[in-house]
């Protein structure tokens, strides 16, 4: 339901319903949190990406592969290249994935300062 949201651009609400399964005391998988953190990447808000990333520590999946790549490309869309490369440095076992996003946020940071 949450990738749904997400698919037809629903973020807040998507959000909102994490914050309703959390009351619920559900904990979500790997792929809602995914879907999750690809809504706070769209959304460009580097606010509440600063609140979804405890809750994924607190769900034990900070240093899962797919959500470690997803927080970085969360936080190089939310314009904050350093906390991106600061995570992407600081999980123990990275792929090209998280990489590619690194790459990808410092062209994106280029293009924007030469714009």
């Amino acid at each position: 339901m949450v990738a749904s949201l997400i698919q037809f651009e629903f973020k807040e609400q998507c959000l909102g319903l994490l914050s309703d399964t959390h009351e619920l005391k559900f904990l979500p998988d790997e792929f809602t949190l995914g879907s999750v953190l690809k809504g706070c990447a769209r959304l460009r808000s580097l606010h509440v990406g600063h609140q979804v990333h405890p809750y994924v520590m607190k769900c034990g999946f900070e240093f899962n592969l797919v959500i470690g790549s997803s927080l970085a490309h969360m936080y190089m869309k939310s314009e904050s290249l350093e906390e991106g490369e600061k995570f992407i440095k600081s999980m123990p076992i990275s792929n090209i994935v998280a990489w590619e996003k690194l790459k990808m946020g410092i062209l994106r940071e280029c293009w924007i300062n030469i714009i």
